[in-house]
């Protein structure tokens, strides 16, 4: 994923539908970004990342059934060349770290999804990424 040129696939993980699709519209303004797929909970994420070989997958934390740092973690077992990036409400502190600890490149609070393009940006140029509000976690 370094290279500016060349196409980012992504494969979105979140369990609120209308989250997702708005997520789709915010990533289809990129042309550089191509939506691979999209999936609802863990478990479906799973096969999906086998499946489809994302670079990139966005995910939310708090999934049901596998959660979304165990999740990052089965991903990078799997896939370690695949980049995570969490978008999420949560932004305690414990569940960002584990985040990070579990493979994450990114974290963006929800509320700071203007950050996106951002953040994406940022992993490609192979930097970590925190939402700007989430600055005082003191990571």
């Amino acid at each position: 994923m370094n290279s500016r040129t060349s196409p980012i696939r992504l494969l979105i993980v979140d369990n609120f539908e209308p989250w997702a699709h708005f997520l789709s519209k915010l990533i289809k303004e990129d042309p550089s970004l191509i939506i691979a797929g999209i999936a609802s909970d863990g478990h479906q994420a799973i096969q999906e990342v086998e499946s489809l070989k994302p670079d990139l997958v966005l995910l939310e934390a708090n999934l049901p059934g596998l959660s979304g740092i165990e999740l990052a973690r089965r991903i990078k077992e799997v896939f370690p060349g695949c980049h995570l990036l969490f978008i999420s409400n949560n932004s305690t502190r414990a569940v960002v770290v584990a985040a990070f600890d579990a493979g994450a490149t990114g974290y963006v609070f929800k509320a700071d999804i203007l950050e996106l393009l951002s953040a994406i940006e940022s992993i490609r140029a192979g930097k970590r990424y925190l939402s700007r509000s989430l600055h005082d976690l003191g990571l």
